[in-house]
């Protein structure tokens, strides 16, 4: 839970409204690599948006 309260708002936000459970350090990967949090946010919601279409 510590790890997914150190991450950005936005980032935050994106790993909840998922349908899909993201694990945090998914995100702090990303960020490690000197991705910003807006672009994060939107690289989970695309992933989650093609995950979502596989299943239907």
């Amino acid at each position: 839970m510590e790890l997914f309260d150190s991450l950005p708002a936005e980032v935050r936000r994106a790993i909840a409204a998922a349908s899909f459970p993201f694990h945090p350090r998914i995100a702090l990967r990303f960020l490690k690599r000197g991705f910003g949090a807006t672009r994060v946010a939107r690289l989970i919601a695309v992933i989650d948006r093609r995950l979502a279409k596989r299943i239907i």
